[in-house]
């Protein structure tokens, strides 16, 4: 079975990979308003760093997942399908 890669093929993937990235996302935000003590306290044993340098990771480290996300996958994701669109 031979695949080509047409931009549309290529605005899928790049959709699904946006979708699963604000999956991760979700995972990780329910994960630390859940188990965010119990987090911080492995963390602050092993790195001497209190709650509020630790709330202010999580939070930087959604920020840029969450960039990421949107420069990577959904920006090329709009741009081919303007491209599809134009085309066609």
């Amino acid at each position: 079975m031979e695949y080509q890669l047409t931009p549309e093929r290529i605005a899928k993937v790049f959709g699904i990979c946006f979708l699963l990235t604000l999956g991760l996302l979700l995972i990780w935000f329910v994960g630390y308003l859940v188990g965010g003590d119990f987090s911080f306290r492995i963390h602050a044993t092993m790195f001497e760093i209190d709650k509020r340098e630790f709330d202010l990771i999580m939070y930087c480290g959604m920020a840029l997942l969450k960039f990421a996300a949107v420069v990577f996958f959904l920006i090329p994701y709009v741009a081919l399908k303007i491209v599809e669109k134009q085309a066609g």
